[in-house]
């Protein structure tokens, strides 16, 4: 793992590469589909607009979102070994704000693929009340939608305040593996045995030089996931 990396990156460049192309985020055959609840979305979308009216502001602020851990694929695109929820639960936002203007101000936004379930592909694109009943996956989808939705129909004079922190300030952890590293045993190290951390431990290991052996890589791996599971 001497090439894994770790980075803080606001959303805003989650989006597209160097050349202004989407990047595309590939959600291999052994994860889960998309789960998650009202609560967990609507906890995000509070706990960002929280961050907007903290007191005494300063420049560097950041809210910080729990690890996306990946390996970057031959075709360019990056395998998503953890953090599909949340990179799901992101783009759904983005889309949000996107809908709210005229297609010419429309953002270029990432894509996510799925290597067994291409379908999911189309419905993030138009999702569909209608459809949600006929898929496990469409039915969480629609509701992270519509809880978005509503959401910010209730607070439709904050909505600049807030898309400006979610694309700037609203950072998350990139954990990036090397492109040798075993992406299937990445994961099972990830959901197999883990042991709890403290707050102030997982805190600390953001900071760790990146490893210069193995176990110090499946240290950082391990603490990646523990902060997932707060």
């Amino acid at each position: 793992m001497n090439d894994s990396k770790i980075l803080l990156k606001p959303v805003y460049d989650l989006r597209v590469d160097a050349d202004n192309n989407p990047l595309r985020y590939h959600i291999p055959a052994y994860q889960r589909g998309y789960r998650w609840t009202i609560t967990q979305v609507t906890q995000l979308l509070d706990d960002i607009r929280e961050f907007t009216k903290r007191e005494s502001p300063q420049p560097e602020d950041f809210y910080c979102l729990q690890p996306l851990v990946l390996r970057e694929r031959a075709d360019g695109s990056y395998e998503v070994i953890d953090g599909q929820q949340r990179l799901t639960t992101l783009l759904l936002i983005l889309r949000h704000f996107n809908e709210r203007l005229a297609s010419r101000f429309q953002q270029t936004l990432y894509c996510i693929e799925y290597a067994t379930r291409p379908e999911l592909e189309e419905f993030l694109e138009n999702t569909s009340a209608e459809q949600a009943a006929s898929n496990i996956d469409f039915f969480h989808i629609n509701q992270a939608v519509e809880t978005i939705s509503a959401w910010f129909e209730q607070r439709e004079s904050e909505v600049e305040v807030i898309k400006d922190a979610f694309l700037n300030k609203v950072k998350i952890i990139w954990f990036q593996l090397s492109p040798e590293d075993n992406a299937v045993a990445a994961f099972t190290r990830l959901n197999v045995g883990k042991i709890p951390l403290t707050n102030g431990e997982l805190i600390r290991a953001l900071f760790l030089k990146r490893g210069k052996d193995k176990a110090a890589g499946a240290l950082q791996l391990r603490i990646a996931h523990e902060w997932d599971t707060i």
